[in-house]
């Protein structure tokens, strides 16, 4: 069964340290067999990563929209898909950064999500749907590992109203995410979030996840 490995909160919530415990004591139901067929990004082949990476903005009405653009990060509401040597990129301080792996079949799909919907679980939750789906028709047999990051919050001022809300905001929609992720049987290897971070990195090559 799936959990989650290494958690790393750089401020002070014991409401969502205790709800990511009682993730591991008490493992998530698993979603049974489910047509994602309408999530499945039809455009993303093996064949078509050969060619370079793939990359899909999205605004919540719709499907994604193919960015006709060869590059390695993802940007403000990006889904970004690549099987290539080259690390893949994502630059999230205050926004959300997902990183969905199949390591044995080499494909990566990293998910930027601006910090303007960190209050919206479902808009979250509806991007690493297109990405999980999509991954799992790629390699259906294959297992995903995912990489939570970003989401800064200022240690200044730690009683200061924004930034109680702030955190407030966060919680629900980072469980609702965990939740989601641990019944798919997705392996959440990391989640490293509140830190001033301004670049999160995974190498396909060494099979290792960074922040900076």
């Amino acid at each position: 069964m799936p959990e989650i490995g290494k958690t790393l909160i750089a401020y002070k919530d014991p409401l969502l340290t205790q709800s990511l415990e009682r993730f591991n004591n008490h493992r998530v139901e698993r979603i049974q067999k489910e047509d994602l067929s309408k999530y499945r990004l039809k455009e993303v082949t093996l064949e078509n990563l050969k060619r370079g990476n793939m990359t899909f903005s999205y605004d919540g009405s719709g499907t994604p929209k193919y960015v006709a653009m060869n590059r390695r990060n993802a940007y403000a509401d990006e889904i970004l898909f690549s099987s290539r040597k080259e690390t893949v990129e994502t630059n999230a301080n205050a926004c959300a950064s997902y990183m969905l792996t199949l390591k044995k079949a080499g494909i990566i799909s990293a998910m930027h999500v601006y910090t303007s919907h960190m209050n919206d679980p479902v808009f979250h939750i509806e991007m690493l749907l297109y990405a999980f789906a999509t991954l799992t028709n790629l390699a259906p047999e294959g297992s995903i590992t995912a990489y939570i990051s970003g989401m800064h919050i200022s240690p200044k001022s730690p009683f200061k109203p924004p930034r109680i809300r702030k955190i407030d905001i966060i919680r629900p929609t980072l469980l609702r995410v965990v939740e989601e992720l641990l019944s798919r049987d997705v392996q959440i290897t990391l989640i490293d979030i509140g830190k001033h971070y301004t670049r999160q990195i995974y190498s396909p090559v060494t099979g290792k996840y960074n922040s900076y």
